[in-house]
C-alpha cells in the first residue's frame, strides 16, 4: 500500500449520499408499509404461502412455474431435518489363547529353551 493511496481514502466525516435523507423521520420507511401489508394478508387469509400453494396446485399453470412455487413453498411447509446422534450398542468378543499352566519349573525351562532355539521367533 502506498502512502498516496491511503491519503485519498476518507477516514470518516460526512460523505456524499450517506445517511438519512433530509426531511425524513426515523421509522417512516418500509417498516410501516410492511406491517400494513402483512396485516392485510392475514385479514384476508391470502398469504404469500397460500398464493404459492395455489399456483403449485393449479393444473393449468406452466410446469416450470409450478416447480418454482413448490421449491419456494417447501421450507414453510416441511420442517428441516435435524442432525441426530445415533445411540447404538456395540458388543465385542475377545478370544485369548494363553499357554497351558505349567506344573513345575523344569517343564517351563524346557519350553522356554525350545522357544528360544526355534528360528521362527
Amino acid at each position: 500500500m502506498s502512502y498516496r493511496w491511503r491519503r485519498e481514502v476518507p477516514k470518516g466525516g460526512s460523505r456524499v449520499g450517506a445517511g438519512r435523507k433530509r426531511g425524513r423521520k426515523p421509522g417512516s420507511g418500509n417498516r410501516k408499509k410492511s406491517a400494513v401489508i402483512v396485516a392485510a394478508c392475514h385479514k384476508s387469509g391470502k398469504t404469500p404461502l397460500w398464493y404459492m400453494l395455489k399456483v403449485m396446485n393449479d393444473p393449468e399453470a406452466e410446469q416450470v412455474r409450478r416447480d418454482q412455487m413448490a421449491v419456494a413453498a417447501a421450507p414453510y411447509v416441511h420442517a428441516k431435518l435435524q442432525a441426530i446422534v445415533a445411540q447404538t450398542e456395540v458388543t465385542t468378543t475377545y478370544i485369548a489363547r494363553l499357554p497351558l499352566p505349567i506344573e513345575n519349573i523344569e517343564e517351563w525351562q524346557k519350553q522356554t529353551k525350545l522357544l528360544l532355539q526355534s528360528p521362527n521367533k
